[in-house]
């Protein structure tokens, strides 16, 4: 199942953007560093949100990016996909708008400035307990979040800051709640593992255990003749779960609107994905259920 975008388009201009920095005066982090985050981000141009800034001369570069900040919308080709009991998969032609191009980046942007700064924060020891970082997979989110229509639910592991921002919550909203402040998105109770927001179920602790709640999210859908999906994310050290083949196993039972998302990193708690599965093919664990391997480092290949 794939969905186009949804219709309300944001874009993020200046006073937007102005208006989210500040806000971190609380975490007394240095304005110089936040002077810096402003700087980069609004040296932007689209050449580097979609990846163009090729290696060339520099004069060559100016005119490339001159090129593209002056262009509308440009086409792309995304790295190739793999199949699993699929005759097609999506296109490789991606057009993206200069607009789209520079939100997009924008929020990738955020999401790792944001988990950096929470990266800080845990080492002074200001967040307590678990801390697990979005840090490196800021693509996987945005390009699927960009697919979603309006109602469309998304379930996930223990890495949920990104995905938290992204669903409505500001970047105070998770700072406080990673502090354990009453401000924070669940009022300092839930931690980095347990965040919210309307058609987000979280921040699961418990690996894999989401996989089968997602499931659930669809069955309602379904029972409701709701014109909705679910996404179901994991990573690959939940991939070995007995719920997972559970899960996927029902979902084609009863034809779900889910789709099972593997987020691979390579790594399972420090443990190589190599070591711990004999096959790290996880776009064909659902054996009757199609797959699609897409590269999630490049974000057009999750873009709608």
């Amino acid at each position: 199942m794939f969905h186009g975008k949804a219709s309300n388009k944001q874009t993020i201009n200046q006073k937007q953007y102005n208006a989210i920095w500040p806000n971190y005066s609380f975490l007394k982090v240095p304005q110089t560093a936040v002077s810096m985050v402003q700087q980069q981000t609004q040296q932007v141009s689209v050449a580097a949100a979609t990846g163009l800034a090729a290696k060339a001369p520099a004069g060559i570069q100016i005119q490339q990016q001159r090129t593209y900040a002056a262009t509308t919308e440009a086409k792309f080709q995304t790295k190739p996909y793999k199949l699993h009991k699929l005759d097609t998969g999506p296109s490789n032609d991606v057009t993206l708008s200069r607009d789209d191009a520079l939100k997009y980046y924008f929020q990738m942007q955020l999401i790792r400035r944001m988990e950096t700064a929470a990266g800080n924060l845990y080492k002074e020891k200001k967040i307590r307990g678990f801390c697990h970082l979005y840090t490196g997979q800021e693509a996987c989110a945005v390009g699927m979040k960009a697919a979603m229509v309006q109602d469309d639910a998304v379930i996930t592991a223990y890495r949920c800051h990104g995905w938290t921002y992204l669903m409505g919550s500001t970047v105070n909203d998770v700072l406080c709640e990673l502090t354990g402040k009453i401000s924070g998105n669940v009022y300092g109770k839930g931690g980095s593992m347990h965040m919210y927001e309307p058609h987000f179920y979280g921040g699961n602790g418990i690996v894999g255990a989401q996989v089968p709640l997602g499931a659930g999210v669809a069955f309602a859908y379904k029972y409701r003749n709701q014109k909705n999906i679910c996404l179901s994310l994991y990573g690959d050290g939940a991939a070995n779960q007995g719920q997972l083949f559970e899960a996927t196993n029902m979902a084609k039972l009863w034809n779900l609107p889910v789709i099972f998302i593997c987020e691979n990193n390579g790594f399972g708690m420090g443990t190589s994905a190599q070591r711990s599965s004999a096959s790290t093919e996880y776009y064909t664990r659902g054996d009757y259920v199609p797959g699609l391997w897409v590269s999630l480092s490049d974000f057009l290949c999750a873009f709608p």
